[in-house]
């Protein structure tokens, strides 16, 4: 019975399938849907986890540059060029 939880978990953390596929699995594999559903859910979660933290940092390192009197000084004289690509 574990052994089905943790293999949906660990469908959930894949990219493609995630939770369209964890979950009908977990159906089909006699599990309860909402215990099914709750294992895929914190199952994708954990594999999101490192973007929250991502972007945490780039929020944090945004927040300095704002802060930081030569990030002011060289976008006042326009010596940052801004690219979009």
């Amino acid at each position: 019975m574990l052994k089905n939880y943790l293999l949906i978990f660990l469908i959930s953390m894949v990219p493609i399938i995630e939770l369209r596929g964890a979950i009908p699995a977990g159906t089909a594999a006699g599990l309860d849907p909402w215990l099914a559903c709750a294992a895929a859910i914190v199952g994708n979660s954990v594999r999101h986890r490192h973007n929250a933290v991502k972007m945490l940092k780039i929020r944090f390192f945004i927040s300095f540059l704002h802060q930081s009197d030569w990030c002011i000084h060289r976008m006042h004289q326009g010596d940052i060029p801004l690219r979009f690509s």
